[in-house]
């Protein structure tokens, strides 16, 4: 498409890194526009004009000026892990983020493998859906990321201090990212979508040869500190014409330093974004770039499927990690135990006192996911090497419970299961889970046990066990410097 309307020429004050808001084009109104500026020095705007007819480039000539300066680009703020972490989570309510992509716990999979293109099964679920070319982007799963933008270079020639607006290219790109589950990186890949450059300069020969000519630099970076990450490989670099006219996808990879890790696991929380530019000869450049996202990076050892291992990896951090179980299901026993749990807690076993004695107050079970409260109270992972003492109370207050057995079986006498679970075709079912920091022992917490087929309560497991594995949930770690920068997730019943 080619535009051959030119709106008069403009003049104002030279930007600094906070003017973003050239009035050029109807374009540049909009608040989900990335924006890149050129400054192109020249001390007669006439030479200037003079020498882009003859030429139809951005090339000025020597004696025209010297570039610009531009105020330096505001740096990220520097945010403890704790911090983070709460930020992530409100955001990831506000954006209505949530790690399972809709999907209940049996129609989840393990992350792709990483390759030079971009899965594309997940490309197309994560682009068709309606958040995905929203400001934030869409959080497929703690693994997948997307996010079509609109970007605009914007070109201007700076007489005396004054800019002068020569042309606009605008342009629709997309970012796909996956995260990695054997490394400590994300890959981010990126293109400008075909068919999406419109061309809109001042002069005719600008409209049509310039316009086209000037080259588009694009690629993924950590805008954090270097102690906590890097990306790699530098910048594509190829004219407007040529991003145009391919569907080509470029990668790149974010890593972030175990060096700079928290904790048992080495947490680290940094940002990545695409960033972009345009070039001329002697111009000054500010960079545009599209809104930073958050990823967590870590190195727990303990993450395992089969024989193999998992030891590193890096998630999408801005995400409510959610495991949805189904009533309508083959562990529907299990599911509906969970439901009554969260929702109807003073009817499940075992009561807060025997029966006929007033009830002092409503038991509270955690770990429902509430969509509206970042705060809700979660359920943090334990494993049974890691936190051997805490795995072994919740299985003594689960036995107490059930069968009256073990060495808390004193303590259910009145108030555990008045029918012990039929052995060996059901077994006692526990919420919140034997594999929580909030299982049966917790002091703080109350919990719930029921008699379900044993049938159901195998395969309810094993897709908590592999829910552990496709969502990367971190075991607790009482060594972190806040208990709000431990991992945590919560169970949805549809």
């Amino acid at each position: 498409m080619v535009i051959t309307s030119a709106p008069a020429a403009f003049a104002q004050d030279a930007p600094d890194s906070d003017t973003r808001a050239p009035t050029t084009t109807s374009a540049s109104q909009a608040a989900d526009v990335d924006r890149s500026v050129v400054l192109i020095p020249v001390k007669d705007l006439a030479a200037a004009q003079e020498e882009s007819r003859r030429t139809h480039s951005l090339t000025t000539s020597a004696d025209l000026g010297k570039p610009v300066q531009l105020s330096p680009t505001s740096a990220l703020s520097t945010l403890d892990l704790a911090t983070a972490e709460r930020q992530n989570r409100q955001t990831a309510v506000e954006q209505g983020q949530t790690s399972d992509g809709g999907q209940t716990a049996e129609a989840l999979a393990a992350p792709a493998p990483i390759g030079d293109q971009p899965d594309p099964t997940l490309l197309d679920e994560c682009l068709s859906k309606d958040d995905a070319d929203t400001d934030f982007g869409r959080v497929h799963n703690r693994f997948t990321y997307c996010n079509e933008r609109q970007g605009e270079v914007v070109f201007y020639w700076v007489v005396n201090g004054r800019r002068i607006w020569r042309g606009t290219n605008t342009f629709t790109y997309q970012i796909f990212a996956q995260g990695d589950n054997t490394s400590r990186r994300i890959r981010v890949f990126s293109r400008v979508v075909e068919d999406s450059v419109r061309y809109n300069w001042l002069l005719n020969w600008d409209q049509w040869f310039t316009g086209r000519d000037v080259r588009l630099n694009l690629m993924a970076n950590c805008p954090d500190d270097f102690t906590l990450c890097h990306a790699a490989p530098s910048a594509v670099s190829l004219p407007f014409v040529v991003w145009d006219n391919n569907d080509d996808w470029y990668n790149w990879d974010v890593y972030g330093h175990d060096s700079a890790g928290v904790g048992r696991d080495l947490i680290t929380l940094s940002r990545f974004r695409m960033e972009y530019w345009g070039e001329g000869a002697g111009a000054t450049v500010q960079r545009g770039w599209s809104p930073s996202r958050w990823m967590r990076c870590d190195s727990g050892s303990y993450f395992s499927q089969g024989t193999t291992v998992y030891p590193e990896a890096c998630v999408f951090n801005e995400v409510t990690p959610r495991l949805n179980y189904a009533l309508a299901s083959d562990y529907r026993s299990v599911a509906q135990h969970i439901y009554d749990a969260q929702y109807f807690p003073d009817t499940t076993y075992p009561l807060l006192v025997p029966p006929g004695v007033p009830q002092p107050r409503g038991k509270v079970i955690p770990g429902r996911y509430d969509p509206g409260n970042a705060a809700a109270p979660g359920l943090h992972r334990i494993t049974e090497t890691l936190h051997p003492g805490e795995y072994k109370a919740n299985g003594d207050h689960k036995d107490g419970a059930c069968y009256k057995t073990g060495p808390e079986a004193a303590l259910y006498t009145d108030t555990g299961l008045p029918t012990r679970p039929n052995t060996p075709a059901e077994q006692c079912d526990e919420y919140p889970f034997a594999s929580t920091l909030e299982g049966a022992a917790h002091p703080d917490w109350d919990f719930s046990v029921k008699a379900v087929p044993q049938r159901d309560n195998s395969i309810a497991g094993g897709l908590l066990g592999s829910y552990y594995n496709d969502d990367r949930i971190l075991a607790w770690d009482p060594a972190l410097p806040d208990t709000l920068a431990n991992d945590r997730f919560y169970v949805h019943i549809e």
